[in-house]
């Protein structure tokens, strides 16, 4: 198998692989080319009493030099993913983190820390997470990381839906792809084409026990409707956030979710999308002792967002007087 300069070499018995490895210094050095044994990694694999035992001495050579074997505990990367002893790894969610404290703690705007989410962080992760040792509990951690991140960035109540984090900008949301709903939607997609290709090898894999309980399994996962939908109508009849159903017929009313406008602050910014998603510092939360919502200005109701903008007599004293 070989994409761009990686190859690898697949053989079912170790003797067959020395003269597999001839061959391919051979094809190479006709062609002006070398494989570098520096750089290359051997996986030898055994059985004992049942078990696969890795073979952790070098047991291959290339261009008369030892190729590193992989031990137990060890792994190397190869199209997105870290491969070991034992397959495929399951995504590292240390490295996520990491990576989102680095992007919290550099000198950008609230909105260009939001692009780089959007737009290279979690697109690097699509594809190492659709791999088989994926499961819900991995992705609703990943998830968690990545709304907590949003909450720091924009001054986010801790109650705020996971809707406006997720719903697309179009139907009023923040756009912030989730992993939970939308790796297993797309995986799934994946395999079941790969299931109707007319290639034999690769139908009778798609057809082998083990795949066709990965393809049920993350089938479960994957769920009967488009993710994009489901944020959509879980937005849109929430308590907190129907009010954000009429950003839908109305682009321009959520363009600005994408694009600061010019002359805005990265302050303003926050300010406008907490008035958006009722995420100003108000009393009024859900997790606040009853006696404690209380408004501070007129003690007589909830200090909610709408109180505060239409009811209270503190506001609008003026309007009161005039009536």
């Amino acid at each position: 198998m070989a994409f761009a300069y990686d190859f690898v070499l697949l053989e079912e018995e170790e003797k067959s692989v020395s003269n597999t490895l001839a061959a391919v210094e051979g094809f190479f050095r006709a062609r002006g080319m070398e494989v570098n044994p520096r750089k290359s990694v051997g996986l030898c694999v055994r059985g004992y009493e049942g078990r696969s035992i890795p073979r952790v001495q070098p047991v291959f050579r290339i261009g008369g030099q030892w190729i590193r074997s992989i031990k137990a505990m060890d792994s190397f990367r190869y199209l997105g993913h870290q491969v070991g002893s034992f397959g495929v790894k399951r995504p590292n969610l240390h490295a996520l983190q990491m990576m989102l404290e680095r992007v919290h703690r550099a000198p950008l705007k609230p909105d260009q820390k939001l692009s780089v989410l959007r737009q290279y962080l979690i697109p690097r992760l699509l594809y190492g997470f659709q791999n088989p040792g994926v499961t819900g509990g991995l992705l609703t951690a990943a998830d968690r990381l990545i709304k907590r991140f949003v909450k720091r960035v924009l001054h986010f109540n801790i109650h705020t839906p996971d809707a406006v984090i997720h719903a697309a900008a179009r139907y009023g949301g923040l756009g912030v792809y989730c992993l939970r709903s939308g790796v297993p939607f797309t995986f799934y997609r994946r395999l079941d084409q790969l299931g109707r290709e007319g290639d034999p090898v690769i139908r009778a894999v798609m057809a082998s026990p083990r795949v066709a309980r990965l393809v049920s399994r993350i089938r479960q996962l994957a769920g009967d409707v488009p993710p994009d939908q489901v944020w959509k109508e879980t937005l849109h009849t929430g308590q907190m956030t129907a009010g954000l159903r009429s950003a839908s017929g109305d682009p321009a009313s959520s363009a600005w979710l994408r694009a600061r406008p010019y002359g805005w602050s990265g302050k303003d910014l926050v300010r406008a999308v907490q008035l958006r998603t009722e995420n100003l510092p108000v009393v009024g939360v859900p997790y606040n002792p009853q006696p404690a919502r209380q408004c501070k200005g007129c003690h007589q109701r909830i200090e909610s967002l709408s109180h505060v903008l239409q009811g209270c007599p503190v506001t609008h004293g003026m309007r009161s007087v005039a009536k």
